[in-house]
């Protein structure tokens, strides 16, 4: 009994400090990690900002001061604008970048800081500019460009960032041509 009572108090807790919301510039980092100005304790819970017409622009979760799951940044519209995860205050996770009329950016995974991972790019009519695969911030394997009108414009393979092998380009017409690197 007494167990489950200490695991209670416990979540109490955390609930707690995670739910603490303090506006972003009451804020200072020392050496890498957050915390509330004044205060000798790292920063948990919630750093927020808001424009002027009182809508949030900006959420961060911090964790023992560090930059810990996600932050999101809306537009004065209340869209998203950017929205992705952190771990220990670097990027690690799914990043989402948002136009200002909602279509949908950029989807690029994170690891560690570095782009690692399946990547999408839009234009802002929505039709795709690129996808490909990322390592440590280098592009690798097969890669795919369009042009805005939604027509392929350059696909082939990548090796630590360096075209490789086949590539076929198009023009905007749909013409295509075959490049060997």
């Amino acid at each position: 009994m007494l167990k489950h009572i200490f695991i209670l108090w416990l979540s109490i807790i955390n609930f707690i400090a995670f739910t603490q919301e303090v506006k972003l510039d009451n804020l200072v980092e020392k050496d890498g990690i957050t915390y509330i100005k004044g205060e000798d304790e790292p920063f948990t819970g919630k750093g927020v900002m808001f424009f002027s017409n009182g809508k949030k622009s900006n959420e961060t979760t911090y964790v023992n001061g560090q930059a810990t799951g996600d932050e999101t940044i809306w537009n004065e519209n209340g869209n998203f604008f950017m929205q992705y995860e952190q771990k220990n205050g670097k990027l690690d996770g799914v990043w989402h970048e948002w136009y200002e009329n909602a279509q949908m950016k950029s989807e690029v995974h994170y690891k560690d800081d570095y782009m690692y991972g399946h990547c999408i790019r839009w234009y802002e009519n929505g039709n795709k500019m690129e996808e490909g695969d990322y390592h440590h911030c280098k592009e690798t394997g097969k890669w795919t460009y369009w042009y805005e009108n939604g027509n392929k414009k350059e696909e082939g393979d990548y090796r630590e960032a360096t075209k490789t092998g086949k590539w076929i380009e198009w023009n905007e017409n749909g013409v295509a041509k075959e490049t060997v690197y």
